[in-house]
């Protein structure tokens, strides 16, 4: 067996005084040798802790750590002074190669087909709520207060990216 290590990294475009806070879990798809199955979407958490959503078994592996940064946008299209809000989260999971008994197809070690969870608050209303983003939607997409509707932010490129250094 052999630790993973990947990373998932999103670019939000934030409105003027929108609150941006990381979210706590991300969600990847890894091939799971607990299950022997491949594509199988695994939460994780922070420490030692990597859920399969499927059956809810351990995976073995966690989040460990958040990066965040910002940088200036050059096209604000409808935003009011936004901010590009970088983060990269850092993770990894107990990886062991199998062959997937219904297809016969070897298990890959990477990760993709992600999903990451942030927290924002509305400079308007001062609700606060979690979203989150993924790399299966339209783009791009508006993230509007769930009370007011004032849009706090939009999402324009395909995320998260999902990079796995070491697909040995």
């Amino acid at each position: 067996m052999s630790l993973v290590g990947s990373k998932a990294s999103i670019c939000i475009l934030l409105n003027e005084d929108v609150v941006f806070w990381p979210g706590q879990r991300v969600e990847a798809s890894i091939d799971c040798h607990v299950c022997g199955r491949r594509d199988r979407t695994v939460e994780f958490g922070w420490g030692n802790r990597a859920t399969c959503r499927k059956t809810g078994h351990a995976v073995g592996g966690g989040l460990d750590s958040i990066a965040q940064s910002t940088r200036p946008v050059d096209d604000p299209g409808e935003l009011v002074n936004p901010t590009a809000m970088i983060v990269d989260y850092a993770f990894r999971w107990d990886y062991e190669p199998f062959t997937e008994e219904s297809s016969g197809i070897p298990s890959r070690k990477r990760a993709d087909g992600g999903r990451v969870y942030f927290t924002l608050k509305c400079p308007k209303c001062n609700t606060v709520d979690e979203f989150s983003t993924q790399q299966n939607l339209v783009r791009p997409s508006r993230i509007q207060c769930r009370h007011c509707n004032h849009l706090l932010a939009i999402d324009r490129d395909t995320q998260p990216t999902m990079e796995t250094p070491d697909q040995g």
